[in-house]
């Protein structure tokens, strides 16, 4: 009899650590989730910080230059080592980075062109996508925050 009630003893104190260490598991997830979600989002803030003056370069110097920069910061958005906490999370840094080379696209046509109004609309649609797909990943973090608590 006791050794059934010890064999049941060791039982539940192994489930209960078993418990525990999967609580410990989900949590160095989600924190681990946390860290990429701040990382990428820096590195989103980065993409717009240096996109979205854009419009205010002039000539290909410049140009050259800020490409650099955009291009720096896209790579960092590129590492999947270190960002994306889901699919979704992929397809809009995915998005965000094809807008920012595609508004440098545009500045490069504009400042080799006579034709400017057209341009011009087309490098801010650009960066107004930038600044919304930086609104939808927030948005997709809350929601991943609230279905992981």
């Amino acid at each position: 009899m006791k050794k059934l009630v010890l064999l049941i003893l060791m039982i539940v104190i192994i489930i209960v650590g078993l418990i525990g260490c999967t609580n410990e598991e989900e949590i160095s997830a989600i924190e681990n989730h946390v860290v990429m979600y701040e990382e990428t989002f820096q590195d989103i803030m980065a993409l717009y910080s240096v996109a979205s003056p854009i419009l205010t370069v002039e000539d290909e110097e410049e140009l050259i230059k800020t490409a650099r920069e955009i291009h720096v910061v896209i790579e960092k958005l590129k590492d999947e080592s270190t960002h994306f906490f889901s699919d979704e999370a992929r397809e809009v840094v995915e998005q965000l980075t094809f807008s920012a080379e595609k508004a440098l696209e545009h500045q490069e046509q504009l400042i080799q062109s006579d034709d400017t109004s057209e341009l011009q609309q087309s490098v801010m649609e650009e960066i107004s996508k930038i600044a919304d797909f930086m609104r939808a990943y927030a948005m997709l973090y809350e929601d991943f925050l609230e279905i992981s608590q």
